[in-house]
């Protein structure tokens, strides 16, 4: 009888502690995972999907104050044109790959204004150009680049109004990039 008891009480011992394990583990992770002290990591996707440029055009007081100044530039949805009214015209665009980005810069005499008569006018010709390639979330791949010109001086107004006249101060730049955000 003793043994039989004893038998019984072992038989319900094991079926309690298997339930209250399995009880327990149930809502843990599997066994595999639980192993496993790194968490994974998403991968930045790298594949080039944009072109992003940011563009700036420079010019002094003098040439506000005798010239009209019109940017066109093409954003990936056809040509746009601002006219410059400060000192600094800057533009940001992003374009989908393969892209051809396009800015130009016109300067004219203004019609009301007579620079030949100015003793001295102060202009400007620079520039700054940078880009950047981008993955389809907007982030930048490290594939970057770099112009600039800052040339700034001064001539007589005679002069300025030659240069201007000689299409001098215009400046056009196109740039085009592959599929892969190499620019060609």
């Amino acid at each position: 009888m003793k043994k039989l008891t004893f038998a019984l009480a072992a038989a319900l011992c094991c079926t309690t502690t298997t339930a209250v394990f399995n009880a327990c583990s149930s809502n843990n992770k599997p066994a595999a995972s639980q192993n496993d002290a790194t968490p994974a990591i998403a991968q930045k996707d790298t594949t080039p999907a944009f072109v992003q440029m940011d563009f700036t055009f420079d010019a002094t007081q003098d040439m506000l104050d005798y010239c009209d100044i019109v940017v066109k530039y093409d954003d990936g949805t056809g040509e746009k044109s601002e006219t410059v009214e400060t000192t600094q015209w800057s533009k940001s665009v992003k374009v989908a790959l393969p892209a051809t980005v396009a800015f130009s810069r016109v300067v004219t005499i203004k019609a009301d204004k007579d620079a030949s008569t100015a003793e001295k006018i102060a202009y400007s010709n620079g520039y700054n150009l940078n880009y950047s390639i981008l993955n389809a979330n907007g982030e930048d791949l490290g594939k970057s680049g770099n112009t600039f010109s800052t040339s700034t001086a001064s001539l007589k107004g005679s002069k300025l109004a030659e240069a201007v006249g000689k299409s001098l101060f215009n400046k056009n730049y196109t740039f085009t990039f592959d599929e892969s955000g190499k620019i060609q």
